[in-house]
């Protein structure tokens, strides 16, 4: 579906439209026929409301090429799809931003949970199930089941090439001993995230820990 379909000769010629004229009057005498004939009203010419009137045309009076550079010009999927992916390209951006800042040590553990989650897929198999497969990778780690399955369901949904942001520990206590991260927290985090707005993450994990802050 297209935002527009009927312009007026001066914004046809101001779209410098193949093989059509760059002038308004150009564009008019081009299209003469059409609009002329009583046959087309409504379907290739309309009489333009508002102040001034005139004539619209609907952009399928156009040529060919001249439909389609219109059809790119003012296609809602489109443009739609465009602003999507340079949201998701900035909110990425900030995870990344987020993770780059974090210090080294943090880093570290990241790529720790990150190497075991791997190391649990990997196992993951027709001979040995997923259960049984964190259950292996929990004990030779020396990592608690539920500290495993809690990073699982820290990148559930998430794709592989953006889990290490997301496995980096969130939460310190007192002289800098890290603790886990609460389930309801994450459940906060991912639901605001993944919302249709598309807030970037650190808008996110700002609202997060104002929430935390509030209850405790």
């Amino acid at each position: 579906m297209l935002r527009r379909e009927w312009f007026t000769a001066a914004e046809l010629a101001g779209m410098s439209l193949p093989g059509l004229p760059a002038s308004a009057r150009g564009m008019q005498i081009a299209l003469g026929r059409d609009w002329s004939d009583a046959r087309f009203e409504g379907v290739r010419w309309r009489g333009r409301e508002g102040r001034g009137g005139g004539v619209e045309y609907h952009y399928t009076a156009l040529p060919a090429p001249a439909q389609a550079q219109i059809v790119s010009a003012f296609n809602d999927v489109a443009h739609a799809a465009e602003r999507a992916g340079a949201q998701d390209r900035g909110a990425r951006e900030d995870l990344w931003g987020w993770f780059d800042r974090l210090p080294e040590r943090k880093k570290a553990e990241a790529h720790r949970r990150l190497e075991a989650l791997d190391a649990a897929v990997a196992m993951s198999g027709a001979r040995i199930g997923r259960t049984e497969a964190m259950k292996i990778v929990a004990h030779a780690r020396g990592i608690g089941l539920s500290s495993l399955y809690a990073w699982a369901s820290a990148v559930d949904a998430i794709q592989r090439h953006d889990w290490l942001p997301y496995l980096a520990p969130r939460h310190s206590g007192r002289a800098g001993h890290e603790v886990e991260c609460a389930p309801e927290a994450w459940d906060f985090l991912k639901a605001d995230y993944l919302r249709l707005e598309r807030p970037t993450f650190e808008a996110c994990f700002r609202r997060l820990e104002r929430a935390a802050a509030q209850h405790g």
